[in-house]
């Protein structure tokens, strides 16, 4: 007799980006910011993201850059699954 262990199945969720801050910009185009393991992770990575663009240090600065994205790319960003065809 054989036994079968039931199959998990591992997606994981991308924060995507739009190019230039366009939100309007095909997915296809955006780019990966971070990976996660679960949906909750992805999205509390973006609201962390933001909060720190707010925090004192970066109100004045204008153009200011974190992780390479700026406030605007993490507003518009998505939590996608990583197994989406809007990611490949």
């Amino acid at each position: 007799m054989k036994h079968y262990l039931p199959m998990i199945l591992y997606c994981g969720w991308f924060l995507m980006v739009p190019p230039n801050d366009t939100a309007n910009a095909p997915l296809s185009t955006w780019q990966q910011a971070s990976a996660h393991d679960t949906a909750r992770e992805c999205e509390t990575e973006k609201r962390e993201m933001i909060a720190l663009f707010f925090k004192d240090a970066f109100k004045e600065s204008k153009g200011v850059k974190i992780g390479g994205y700026s406030k605007e790319a993490y507003i518009v960003g998505r939590c996608i699954p990583a197994d989406s065809i809007l990611v490949k």
